[in-house]
């Protein structure tokens, strides 16, 4: 059948109506083969009678084109005929055909989106490990929770690179840390770098007032994508919807993946989360110091002669010579061999403080983690 609304109408929107409506009478679905078919046919003109040349006109308004039917209105009457058995014919074969091109389509885009989905998932797991990171140096001696703490650490920092990443570090804790896009402020603008009293004003003007009225989240939040894709069947029985579910995680399993993945880490010395809960300035070699929960950085040798860092926590006993920062260390009696002195006597060294090497010195928070 000829669809001869389609074919006479002018109006683009009426041969789409008409389009639409014609393949659900004749298929009683809207397949992309049929209306494929129907749109090249009308675009073509393949099957267009070319009414105009019955239409009386001026001859300078004809046209040799005007005066011709389609292609397929210019062959015989029995080739057309033939043309039309040949083709019911090889329909059912070109619909499977098409069927099993639409479906491994299908196939390879579900796959697609489904390593998308676990890309996504692993970006998710990464952000909220380092969410726990910040809130972690939020709650150490590096958080500065209240306004007479951040000037006190700002104007003990000497340079301004200092300043500038202690502020920074403060303001991601808010943003990437407690989920608060509210409180990002940029870094620059127009190529220009804001200084250090600039990300200051805006901690005190906008973090500190909005920390006092949301207060601090417990845990961060897992920010994950819809668990689901969608498409269209497009079967005879209807254009039915499918949910396809591209993992069957749920948001706490991904949660206990991120956490054990996090302590993995840990564990192998691949991070160092300690380094990062250190206050900005160490603390000063005093009195005021003993009994200062402490670690220091030790090389060992393991059983094939390599060697290793560990740190060992104890306890300051006794400030021997202050200005050359010696002190007497009593050590956590579980973390030494039996036969292992239990006090010895180091230098706190200024560079040494917070360091990755043998001799390096640092609040002890292992019993924070």
């Amino acid at each position: 059948m000829i669809n001869f609304f389609v074919i006479f109408s002018s109006s683009k929107i009426f041969e789409l109506h008409g389009t639409v409506t014609h393949l659900m009478k004749v298929a009683g679905t809207i397949r992309l083969d049929h209306a494929a078919g129907d749109g090249m046919l009308q675009t073509n003109g393949h099957i267009d009678r070319n009414v105009n040349r019955y239409i009386k006109k001026n001859q300078k308004d004809r046209s040799d084109e005007e005066e011709m039917p389609s292609l397929f209105f210019q062959l015989p009457e029995e080739l057309r005929i033939t043309a039309m058995i040949a083709a019911k014919r090889g329909a059912p074969a070109l619909r499977k055909e098409h069927s099993i091109a639409l479906e491994l389509q299908k196939a390879a885009d579900l796959r697609r989106k489904r390593i998308e989905h676990e890309k996504n998932l692993e970006n998710a797991k990464e952000e909220y490990i380092k969410a726990w990171d910040l809130i972690e140096v939020y709650h150490s001696d590096r958080g500065w929770k209240k306004l007479s703490q951040a000037i006190r650490v700002m104007n003990s920092l000497s340079s301004e690179a200092a300043r500038l990443k202690a502020i920074k570090e403060q303001i991601t804790i808010r943003v990437k840390g407690f989920g608060w896009k509210e409180a990002a402020h940029a870094w620059s603008k127009g190529g220009t770098a804001y200084d250090s009293l600039e990300l200051m004003k805006h901690f005190v003007n906008v973090i500190l007032p909005m920390e006092a009225k949301l207060g601090v989240p417990s845990e961060p939040t897992f920010k994950v994508q819809d668990n689901t894709t969608k498409y269209a069947l497009g079967t005879d029985s209807g254009l039915s919807v499918v949910n396809v579910e591209l993992n069957t995680k749920s948001v706490e399993d991904l949660k206990t993946e991120a956490m054990m993945e996090r302590a993995r880490r840990e564990a192998e010395g691949e991070t160092d989360r300690d380094a990062n809960l250190q206050a900005h300035t160490m603390p000063n070699i005093d009195d005021t110091l003993v009994g200062f929960s402490i670690e220091y950085c030790f090389a060992y040798l393991d059983d094939d002669g390599g060697e290793y860092y560990a740190w060992i926590d104890g306890v300051v006993e006794r400030i021997v010579n202050a200005e050359k920062r010696m002190v007497d260390i009593r050590w956590n009696e579980e973390k030494v061999h039996t036969d292992d002195v239990k006090v010895s006597r180091h230098q706190l060294k200024i560079r040494s403080w917070n360091g990755r090497k043998v001799g390096a010195w640092r609040k002890f928070v292992g019993d924070q983690i």
